[in-house]
């Protein structure tokens, strides 16, 4: 099937995208599977998205790059099925993934700042159905971490480190959210972690 073959009413999550020859993305020929997180995998991937502003009715789609985790376009579907091609980088509206992933990348992805509460939801929701949680979970601390929700924000950068991080800078993550709690034994910890993990002396 092509992109341009997809409706408004598609239930497809994620679609393997197989042929990019074509200059136009509508004929790019993709085929769908049953994925309930996007996969790190080499590949490019089309994943369903949410509007979140939802201001308009539209069933959308991202095209996302793996394991680099860029997105490109956005596929919009109308009510009428007009199917239309938008760059990413250049909406004001903020369109999410409706799975995680499961590589690492950019938390803003998943950060909707005039409506946090729907990435939040999205991540936390996906944590039931990752193999490897520790990218989730670290999407999931960065946007408390920026909503200042530290509690939680600890939680969920310590519920990583149990599954493997992504750089030693998670811990002088914790090192820092640990001072605005006035905690200098746990700053402490982690910024010993920091620097034993390859991190230069702050």
């Amino acid at each position: 099937m092509r992109v341009c073959d997809i409706t408004l009413t598609e239930k497809t999550k994620v679609f393997i995208i197989t042929e990019t020859e074509d200059e136009s993305i509508l004929n790019w020929l993709i085929v769908p599977t049953d994925l309930e997180t996007l996969p790190n995998e080499d590949n490019l991937y089309l994943v369903k998205g949410i509007d979140t502003d939802n201001k308009e009715q539209n069933n959308c789609y991202l095209s996302i790059s793996i394991p680099e985790r860029i997105v490109d376009s956005i596929i919009s579907i109308d009510t009428s099925n007009s199917i239309s091609v938008l760059d990413f980088s250049e909406q004001d509206r903020q369109i999410i993934p409706v799975i995680v992933s499961e590589c690492y990348g950019n938390y803003e992805l998943y950060y909707a700042k005039f409506n946090p509460s729907i990435g939040i939801e999205v991540l936390k929701h996906g944590l039931d159905k990752a193999n490897d949680k520790s990218a989730t979970l670290e999407d999931l601390g960065y946007i408390l971490r920026d909503e200042n929700r530290i509690k939680e924000s600890i939680e969920a950068f310590e519920q990583a480190i149990s599954y493997g991080v992504s750089s030693e800078y998670i811990y002088w993550e914790l090192a820092e959210l640990y001072k605005l709690l006035n905690q200098p034994i746990e700053v402490e910890f982690y910024m010993n972690k920091f620097r034993t993990n390859g991190g230069e002396n702050t």
